[in-house]
């Protein structure tokens, strides 16, 4: 079973699936092939994978803590886990490798009934409370100084990038000086236009413009906002 989970790893691979999100579905196979004591193919069956997703904790974060004193995962991440298992069989029925998959009657866990922190989206105050906080903060936070990560937070609150395509930018990710283009393709490649992503948010009210503006080692007077005047003061 283990060559097999390698197997469509590399297939994943292959049709272009990400290196992180083939590596992340390998590893939740092989927890469960290692917690459940599965050799063969033929060990799968139904109830055997849902007792064992059941009884998964957290994953250990400290070599000293056992893994038996984590929480156990909620539904949301069992279900992640029973995606992988189907995945790999039904992968297996396709490719021929085996004659049923023996998970295809598997169904996911409920999640509206473990929702364990229910999420939102910051109020404007809260927000403003947030960023106004980490520019007065003197603390460095994984290696980035408050103001730092107030500049970081208004490019997430106005682009609505994640924290991972956040962490992948640099200075050549943006066509600062290029004209709103709204309408049409915002992304090409690692590039996309700052002012296309930031007018459409209505970054006129947030201050980005300026922000953007210190980063670069510059200051100027008004607003830079997309779709009107700005003034740079070097």
């Amino acid at each position: 079973m283990a060559q097999h989970a390698e197997d469509y790893r590399g297939f994943q691979l292959a049709k272009g699936t990400t290196q992180k999100q083939a590596d992340q579905v390998h590893s939740r196979i092989t927890r469960i092939r290692l917690k459940a004591g599965f050799k063969l193919i033929s060990d799968l069956t139904v109830s055997r994978v849902v007792t064992t997703i059941d009884g998964l904790r957290k994953q250990p974060q400290s070599p000293k803590r056992k893994e038996e004193t984590y929480p156990p995962i909620n539904n949301q991440t069992k279900c992640f886990y029973a995606k992988a298992m189907k995945q790999l069989t039904s992968w297996m029925l396709r490719e021929g490798r085996i004659e049923r998959d023996p998970l295809v009657h598997l169904s996911m866990w409920n999640v509206q009934v473990d929702v364990r922190h229910p999420r939102r989206s910051l109020t404007d105050e809260e927000f403003s409370l947030l960023r106004h906080a980490a520019a007065k903060s003197a603390k460095t936070i994984e290696g980035m100084t408050g103001p730092q990560r107030e500049f970081l937070f208004l490019m997430a609150r106005m682009t609505g990038l994640r924290r991972g395509e956040l962490a992948s930018l640099t200075a050549a990710s943006f066509l600062f000086d290029e004209p709103p283009r709204l309408g049409e393709e915002k992304v090409a490649g690692t590039v996309f236009n700052l002012n296309d992503r930031i007018s459409e948010k209505n970054a006129c009210e947030s201050g980005i413009g300026m922000l953007v503006g210190q980063q670069r080692g510059v200051s100027f007077s008004g607003m830079l906002v997309a779709g009107r005047g700005k003034s740079w003061e070097h």
